[in-house]
């Protein structure tokens, strides 16, 4: 009955940790096109500070 449980867990914790690398790769993929968008003046402001996270990005 246990092996079972465990069977039943391992795919749901293998879905839960896909999902969480697919939101990192697609976090990554803003970043990375949001820097090379950005200006000179924006990117040396980034460099000094960090880029914003989309939530604090001015509209």
């Amino acid at each position: 009955m246990q092996r079972l449980r465990n069977e039943k867990k391992t795919p749901i914790a293998d879905r839960e940790e896909k999902r969480e690398l697919v939101r990192y790769v697609e976090q990554e993929k803003s970043l990375t096109k949001r820097r090379a968008q950005a200006d000179i003046l924006t990117r040396a402001r980034c460099l000094l500070t960090g880029m914003p996270s989309d939530d604090e990005v001015e509209p």
